[in-house]
């Protein structure tokens, strides 16, 4: 008898693993198109909205020091106040699960010098939505 209910105990915690998952499964190449989509809006024209649907309210930006949903949208608020030509090229590197990564590049000028941004990212999902993001970059500045 005690088999038998470690048996079945077991038997739910799997199923309940995988319907978590299964709950959790998004196609990763479309996220990563709307994500780029959504970055885009924000930091050309100042529309939020996209970015803020596929981002987690909690949101943290390891290497940033940013916590939080609205924190991002001032971030990008303020930046866009000194940042002019933002040109930007992001890259699907590789995914799987609920991570994903990205390789970033942007040139711009930045209160009249020249910048370059090169970044790795890498994106973890939860619930759908983007929850953590872990930021390796370096800026040139001025670019000549």
């Amino acid at each position: 008898m005690k088999r038998l209910s470690i048996l079945f105990t077991a038997l739910i915690l799997f199923a309940a693993v995988q319907i978590t998952f299964a709950a959790e499964a998004v196609n990763l190449e479309e996220f990563v198109g709307r994500f780029i989509k959504a970055e885009n809006q924000a930091w050309q024209q100042g529309e939020f909205a996209a970015l803020e649907a596929i981002e987690d309210p909690a949101i943290v930006f390891h290497g940033m020091g940013l916590n939080g949903w609205e924190a991002h949208k001032q971030y990008i608020i303020n930046a866009r106040q000194t940042i002019t030509g933002l040109q930007q090229d992001w890259e699907y590197l590789t995914g799987d699960g609920n991570l994903f990564a990205l390789s970033y590049k942007s040139t711009s000028t930045i209160s009249g010098q020249k910048s370059r941004t090169e970044a790795l990212m890498l994106f973890r999902l939860e619930n759908g939505r983007i929850k953590d993001v872990w930021l390796n970059a370096s800026t040139t500045n001025p670019v000549e």
